[in-house]
C-alpha cells in the first residue's frame, strides 16, 4: 500500500465519520423537549438559511385579501377576529371554508364578559355548521357575519343566534355588534417572516437524511396578521357595553 491509497482509505473514512456526526448523529438533550445545538449547529444554519431564502423566492404571491373568493377551488379560507381588554374581556370569532365543501364552514364564537361570564356555541367545540354563504364583501355561516366594511381598514361583526353560557349550560339568545379598526399595517407570511429565525427553526431540527429540506414546504403561506381595535355591544336579556381596546385579525388561505 502506497502513501496515496493511505489517504485515499483515511479520506473515505474521515468522509463517513463527519456525515455520521453532520446527519445522524442525535444532539444532546438539555431539558424537556429541548435540546442543545451540536457542533454541527453553524453549518446547518448555513444551509438552512439558503434553503429558506430559495422557498421564499419560488413561493408564488398569494392574494391576502380578506374578501370571501366566490371560486375557492382548492385549500380553505378563513377570516378570525382575536381581541383581548385589560378588564378581562376576550372575543375569539372566525369562519373558516373549504374548497371541498363549499356549503359547510368552520363557526368559531367565544365571547367572555368583564364578569368573568363566557359563552360558546352551544355545540362547543363542535363547530362545523352546515349554511355558509358569502358576498362580496361578507362573510355569513351559523349566525355569524363578518363584513368587511374598507378592506385592511375596518370591518363590522355582526352575530344573531343561540350561544351557551358556561356558568349554568343554559342556552340563550344572543345579540352583538362590533366594530373593527386596524392600528397597524397588516404582517405577512411567509413575505414578512425573518428568513434568519426560519433558518434557525430549521437547523435545531434533526436532520436524519436529506428530506430534511421537505420540512419547509409545511409550512402554509398566504396569511397575515393586523393589529386594530374591537369595540361594540354584547346582549342577552339585559345589554351589556363591550370595549376591547386591542385585537388581532387575520386571514389564511
Amino acid at each position: 500500500m502506497d502513501f496515496f491509497d493511505l489517504l485515499l482509505q483515511t479520506g473515505l473514512i474521515t468522509s463517513l465519520i463527519v456525515g455520521y456526526l453532520i446527519l445522524v448523529k442525535k444532539a444532546p438533550t438539555k431539558k424537556g423537549f429541548y435540546s442543545e445545538h451540536g457542533w454541527n449547529y453553524p453549518l446547518k444554519y448555513i444551509c438552512a438559511l439558503f434553503a429558506v431564502k430559495r422557498w421564499k423566492k419560488q413561493r408564488p404571491t398569494p392574494a391576502s385579501e380578506e374578501l370571501p373568493s366566490s371560486k375557492l377551488t382548492s385549500g380553505w379560507q378563513n377570516l378570525s377576529v382575536q381581541a383581548t381588554g385589560t378588564d378581562g374581556t376576550t372575543v375569539v370569532l372566525g369562519i373558516r371554508r373549504w374548497s371541498e365543501r363549499k356549503q359547510t364552514a368552520e363557526v368559531t364564537v367565544f365571547v367572555k364578559l368583564p364578569d368573568g361570564e363566557t359563552y360558546t356555541l352551544p355545540r362547543h367545540p363542535d363547530t362545523v355548521v352546515g349554511a355558509s354563504e358569502v358576498s362580496a364583501d361578507s362573510w355569513n355561516a351559523g349566525g355569524l357575519k363578518i363584513q368587511v366594511l374598507q378592506p385592511r381598514w375596518a370591518l363590522r361583526v355582526l352575530f344573531n343566534g343561540l350561544l351557551t353560557r358556561a356558568s349554568d349550560g343554559k342556552t340563550l339568545h344572543v345579540r352583538f355588534n362590533f366594530i373593527w379598526r386596524s392600528a397597524s399595517q397588516p404582517l405577512h407570511h411567509p413575505e414578512g417572516w425573518s428568513e434568519q429565525l426560519a433558518a434557525r427553526a430549521l437547523a435545531s431540527e434533526p436532520w436524519r437524511d436529506g428530506q430534511w429540506i421537505h420540512m419547509i414546504d409545511r409550512w402554509a403561506d398566504g396569511s397575515w396578521h393586523q393589529w386594530g381595535a374591537l369595540q361594540g355591544r354584547f346582549t342577552t336579556h339585559t345589554p351589556t357595553a363591550l370595549k376591547t381596546p386591542a385585537s388581532g385579525c387575520g386571514r389564511e388561505g
